[in-house]
């Protein structure tokens, strides 16, 4: 099977709102991760922080072009922002548990979330991805995002692959498939700098798992960066490449993914 060569996705670093508080956020994940033996590498660089809607197999430049032309001119954008309101509205006063209905704000109105807590896309005790929840407390990004993905399936630009029908809207923090197998120290237990804090240490399996209880429960309450505003849909190329400083010419430890077409969200 082929691989992906694009995905669909909504930025979550944004250079003047959320990415100074995910900077000063991230390095005690960061730390955690070192102290308990999991590879650096399996950090995702600040730059590539996002939300997937879907991914796409494209096979030259006329199947690019094509998913270009959808995501800047085609896809009904204000349409689908639109009825996410309503979804959201006809899903408050449905809640058997609401105290009081959703009112969201009108329809234009920009999309606002922050970026909370450490989950894990597998069991915790096996797993080799973690990441921030994004939360939207008017609840129109879920269904917002589903329908910009259903419409690109119906397009048949985005996979329908079975079993991933439905958006998962995570910002992946941590993920093991770009960590080597012996990159961490070995197995130990770890303190940090809490003395009644003991860090289990969480070594790569052959298939590149780990035991992430301790570290969810770590950060389980954790505020990554409080409510910003959501700007952009972008059309990405697979593989993060560096970030160079233009002095130097340098690694600055940064990388981010090409993007090969963008369009504002409504707000």
């Amino acid at each position: 099977m082929p691989k992906p060569t694009h995905f669909l996705a909504i930025p979550v670093a944004l250079p003047t709102s959320s990415r100074p508080h995910l900077a000063k956020s991230l390095p005690a994940l960061q730390q955690y991760c070192k102290n308990a033996g999991l590879p650096q590498k399996a950090l995702r660089p600040l730059g590539t922080l996002h939300l997937t809607l879907g991914v796409l197999y494209l096979a030259g430049d006329d199947e690019v072009n094509r998913a270009k032309d959808a995501l800047r001119n085609k896809l009904p954008l204000d349409q689908l922002f639109a009825q996410a309101g309503g979804v959201a509205l006809a899903g408050s006063l449905g809640a058997d548990d609401a105290d009081q209905p959703l009112v969201p704000p009108s329809p234009a109105a920009p999309i606002h979330v922050s970026l909370e807590s450490l989950s894990s896309m597998h069991p915790p005790a096996s797993t080799s991805v973690l990441y921030a929840n994004p939360v939207d407390k008017t609840a129109r990004l879920q269904p917002f995002a589903q329908s910009v993905r259903d419409w690109f399936v119906q397009e048949q630009l985005v996979a329908n692959e079975v079993g991933r029908e439905k958006v998962v809207l995570h910002a992946t923090l941590v993920n093991t498939r770009y960590a080597g197998r012996n990159d961490g120290p070995s197995r130990s237990t770890v303190t940090s700098s809490r003395p009644s804090d003991t860090i289990r240490s969480t070594p790569l399996t052959s298939s590149g798992r780990f035991d992430a209880r301790a570290l969810l429960e770590h950060f389980s309450s954790t505020a990554w960066a409080p409510p910003f505003r959501l700007e952009e849909l972008v059309l990405c190329k697979m593989g993060a490449k560096m970030v160079l400083d233009p002095t130097s010419g340098r690694y600055t430890g940064d990388e981010e993914y090409e993007v090969v077409a963008r369009r504002k969200l409504p707000g």
